[in-house]
């Protein structure tokens, strides 16, 4: 078959506007860093890399999970650190009350102060953080413990997803902290020992000792808890952040260009359009001689 001038032409003309077309997107690739410009492109990565960023915004948004989870959790650590120094300090005072050469004058004098902690520990149990007060279970809104230390709250969990299918507690058990739920009723245990000091009876006030180490350990118990769980928060944000990482990395690989070779493709295509004008032109004045 003989191929006429017009043909050839016409073949001519096709390959540069190809040319050009390509020559496009490799500067559009280069001008911009994103190698898919269009889905159309690369269906199969554009469908992975939508995949990929799904993934990575899930990710970020368990991390963002953790970080306000901690704040309130750290708060209430803090607060339960605060609340066994003063159960150790009462502990101190006990144990001179306790003493048969203390006079009952005295033991009065410690229990102003005992109450005065006791204020200071109500306080603490009633510690306000950014999503409500801290001790109270789901009943953020209101003070869990009233004056006296007569607890009014709950005890249920607030459960956050940390990572898929694992949740956390990211409420204190004030409960468990301060009440008979724990153990002892810590509050209770201050008022009797209270009584025993105005009555000035030191062996009623030595009698406390028990149910005061027990608060102690109680609270302490809870604090810990809440540090094991700020623990698997700590570990769980770096595996995200470990992960975040990586498939950034490879929404990078997917979507970004390589640079260095789209300047070169784009150099390349320049040429190959050069020479394909020049084709094009011998074939047109070809065409023009013939008429």
């Amino acid at each position: 078959m003989r191929i006429s001038t017009a043909m050839r032409t016409d073949a001519a003309m096709a390959n540069l506007q190809r040319l050009e077309a390509e020559h496009h997107d490799a500067a559009t690739e280069a001008s911009t860093g994103a190698r898919l410009i269009t889905p159309s492109k690369d269906p199969v990565a554009a469908a992975r890399a939508v995949r990929v960023q799904a993934s990575i915004d899930r990710t970020k948004a368990l991390g963002e999970t953790i970080r306000d989870v901690r704040g309130d959790l750290e708060l209430s650590e803090s607060a339960l650190a605060s609340a066994t120094d003063i159960l150790a300090r009462i502990r101190e005072l006990t144990m001179s009350a306790s003493s048969e050469s203390m006079s009952d004058d005295g033991r009065k004098l410690l229990a102003t102060e005992v109450a005065t902690l006791k204020g200071e520990l109500v306080s603490l149990a009633n510690t306000k953080g950014a999503q409500g007060f801290l001790f109270g279970g789901t009943q953020t809104a209101t003070p869990p413990f009233s004056a006296l230390g007569a607890f009014t709250g709950n005890d249920l969990p607030r459960d956050v997803e940390i990572s898929p299918g694992s949740t956390v507690r990211a409420n204190a058990s004030g409960a468990s902290a301060f009440t008979a739920a724990g153990g002892v009723d810590v509050f209770k245990t201050l008022d009797t020992l209270d009584a025993a000091l105005q009555a000035g009876d030191a062996d009623q006030v030595a009698a406390t000792l028990a149910s005061i180490d027990a608060s102690h350990r109680q609270v302490v118990d809870a604090r810990a808890r809440i540090g094991m769980t700020l623990s698997r928060l700590d570990v769980t944000d770096a595996v995200h952040a470990e992960v975040v990482t990586s498939l950034s990395a490879t929404l990078h690989g997917l979507v970004d260009a390589d640079l260095p070779a789209a300047y070169s493709r784009l150099v390349t295509l320049q040429q190959r359009i050069e020479q394909a004008i020049g084709v094009t032109r011998q074939i047109l004045a070809m065409s023009s001689q013939q008429l």
